[in-house]
């Protein structure tokens, strides 16, 4: 029973490892198919493309609200990670121990996202942080992540697999949360 028990523990985690490998050509595919939905006359759907790239990089379906059976928006997002229990508070973006920990447990195959509060749609935003090292900030004067990030309100600036820096000036930093999937 117990080697039952380890091989399907073993298979969970080779499963998730194996939904990250191709994840650079995943988002760039949802990046491009974001860029084409904020090209039509229904912007309002385009809100949901960070919560339907998350679910097809990760395999998992947090943030789908079956009620209304649709993806969810950063604000939504946000009002959802801050109070369940799959989800944990790292900290703030701007203490080293929070990024080189978020990091880790991307390296790890965990989900983890950046949170900019906001009131509304036009303020919220959630990045998704990438596998990879840390790499220098001269901006934040720290090591940051890359991440990806899917700008409603200006899609011509979204993009895959840059600096965490380059998604939010440092005047943000103090606004920044990074949350993890348990």
């Amino acid at each position: 029973m117990k080697n039952i028990f380890f091989v399907a523990l073993f298979l969970i985690q080779l499963t998730a490892s194996a939904q990250i490998k191709n994840w650079e050509t995943t988002l760039n595919q949802t990046l491009q198919d974001f860029k084409t939905c904020m090209s039509s006359e229904n912007k309002t759907v385009c809100q949901t493309y960070t919560a339907k790239a998350i679910k097809q990089v990760y395999n998992i379906n947090d943030f789908f609200q079956a009620s209304s059976k649709s993806d969810m928006t950063p604000v939504e997002i946000q009002e959802f990670i801050t109070s369940s229990s799959k989800w944990t508070k790292l900290g703030q973006a701007f203490k080293p121990e929070v990024i080189s920990k978020a990091q880790e447990l991307c390296n790890a195959g965990k989900p983890v996202l950046v949170i900019l509060k906001g009131e509304d749609s036009a303020d919220a935003h959630v990045s998704i942080v990438l596998p990879g090292e840390l790499q220098t900030s001269g901006s934040w004067g720290m090591r940051v992540p890359n991440v990806s990030a899917f700008f409603t309100h200006n899609p011509s600036n979204s993009f895959v697999n840059k600096s965490i820096s380059y998604a939010y000036t440092k005047g943000m930093i103090l606004q920044l949360e990074i949350y993890a999937r348990n």
